[in-house]
């Protein structure tokens, strides 16, 4: 699969911080959003996990142009408002598997 899709798997070493760009800015990401939920004593920041994840997942990033539900599912989530204002209408599917493979190498 990774053949496939053109990925170039990377290895980094461990508490090496500067070798993990990436994950460092996510947990920045991650960091900043809990910052402004969590109450002030900081115990319940494990609360909030599960509503950034929706949030992440369901956000369009800039690099990709979709959300990483998109790729992961190759349809949006749908989220607790569609619940109340109705589903929006489903897009149509890739025909195949190559055609959701080419639309995701266009996206790399």
């Amino acid at each position: 699969m990774i053949c496939l899709l053109g990925i170039n798997k990377t290895r980094t070493t461990a508490l090496h911080l500067q070798s993990d760009g990436q994950v460092e800015r996510h947990r920045q990401t991650v960091l900043n959003y809990l910052a402004k939920f969590i109450s002030e004593d900081q115990k319940d920041w494990d609360n909030w996990i599960p509503m950034y994840l929706l949030a992440y997942r369901s956000s369009k990033h800039e690099a990709t142009g979709a959300s990483p539900a998109e790729l992961y599912f190759a349809r949006d989530l749908r989220l607790p408002l569609d619940l109340l204002r109705g589903s929006p209408p489903e897009r149509e599917m890739e025909n195949s598997f190559e055609d959701y493979i080419q639309k995701f190498k266009k996206i790399r």
